[in-house]
């Protein structure tokens, strides 16, 4: 995704590296995909309405690790979300993440909540989150919190378990991939969140 002009460039090479994400062969056809689907957008209204009447659907769960995340909408389709994505150019390196039927616009995710504040705009808000991989079978999925928990991107690894933890499909790649579009470790994380969350559903958002 990227900016109008230099953003045509930015948005075609953020988009390949979506495609490596999810492994399609087309990465143009995904793009499109990705950014044009039709849905009707909601207000920004409605986005905080909801936004902030989601925690009793939440579920407690002692291990989740806690993020912040910018929040630019939420929407009850995923094509309304990736409409809102493609008509705005400076959300190239967004991503749509969903969680209880609902799709989120988000454009970082931070463990701190004053990282979040620092980048805001008047069109976004800060959103508390956390993740959970509780439910999961994996190892790799089940540290998944704790890893993106970390202060840097080099320390997004799974070697320091007790126990010897292969990495997810695709990790190292993954980070790669994302970090050649943004070196920005709020915007590496979420990009992280986003596509393993999708993947794998028991990997668990909550508010």
């Amino acid at each position: 995704m990227k900016f109008e002009s230099r953003n045509n460039k930015k948005m075609l090479l953020f988009a390949m590296i979506h495609g490596a994400i999810i492994g399609v062969v087309g990465v143009f056809l995904f793009f499109i995909a990705l950014h044009y689907f039709g849905g009707d957008e909601e207000s920004i209204s409605d986005v905080q309405k909801k936004g902030t009447n989601t925690t009793a659907n939440a579920e407690i769960d002692k291990k989740a690790y806690t993020f912040y995340a910018q929040q630019y909408g939420v929407f009850s389709s995923e094509e309304t979300a990736k409409e809102f994505l493609a008509s705005n150019p400076k959300l190239y390196t967004s991503a749509v993440v969903s969680f209880d039927d609902q799709y989120y616009v988000w454009s970082a995710v931070a463990t701190k909540e004053k990282d979040i504040k620092e980048v805001l705009d008047k069109e976004s808000f800060v959103k508390k989150i956390s993740l959970s991989g509780a439910k999961c079978e994996s190892p790799a999925l089940i540290e998944m919190p704790k890893v993106l928990s970390a202060s840097k991107v080099s320390k997004f690894t799974f070697e320091g378990a007790k126990k010897k933890t292969d990495s997810p499909a695709n990790w190292e790649s993954n980070i790669a991939a994302v970090s050649k579009v943004s070196d920005d470790i709020m915007v590496v994380r979420l990009q992280l969140m986003s596509h393993y969350t999708a993947q794998n559903k028991c990997l668990k958002i909550g508010f």
